[in-house]
């Protein structure tokens, strides 16, 4: 790139700057110390944001939200983390999840812990769909025909 070209590419990134009303960031002779300035700018707001997006992961109860809901959002607040260039290990995101559902997900729990091989998220995600899928079968066919003493 010539410098006459460089010179026009930092212009235009000094007028941008103006239009923006971004008075402390007119004196910059170059297009890189534009960056490095809004950069160092926004890393105390950037850090501020993972604080926060972590502090979510680790207190975000389920509640009455469906599980599916309750896992979106959990893996929304991990992409939000990995886009703020602080990316979770999916370990990490499960053992956060296991946290929030504890009782719901006992024998899930037990089976990640004996696995040898780390579990991705979406298999995750279908083994508790169908562990709460047969938890549901027990509870609502199962559990009143053992009540009742009569059998399938």
């Amino acid at each position: 790139m010539s410098r006459n070209n460089a010179r026009k590419i930092n212009t235009r990134s000094n007028a941008q700057l103006l239009t923006n009303n971004s008075t402390s960031y007119l004196l910059v002779e170059t297009s890189r110390e534009a960056w490095e300035r809004l950069n160092s700018s926004y890393a105390s707001s950037s850090r501020s944001r993972i604080i926060s997006l972590k502090s979510k992961l680790t207190k975000n109860p389920k509640g009455t939200r469906s599980v599916a809901e309750f896992l979106h959002e959990m893996r929304s607040i991990a992409d939000e983390l990995a886009l703020a260039q602080s990316p979770i290990q999916e370990e990490d995101l499960i053992v956060h999840i296991l946290s929030q559902l504890r009782d719901e997900v006992n024998n899930i729990v037990a089976a990640i812990k004996v696995r040898e091989s780390v579990i991705s998220f979406s298999e995750f995600f279908e083994k508790l769909r169908l562990s709460l899928f047969f938890q549901m079968l027990y509870i609502f066919i199962c559990k009143p025909c053992l009540q009742k003493k009569s059998y399938i």
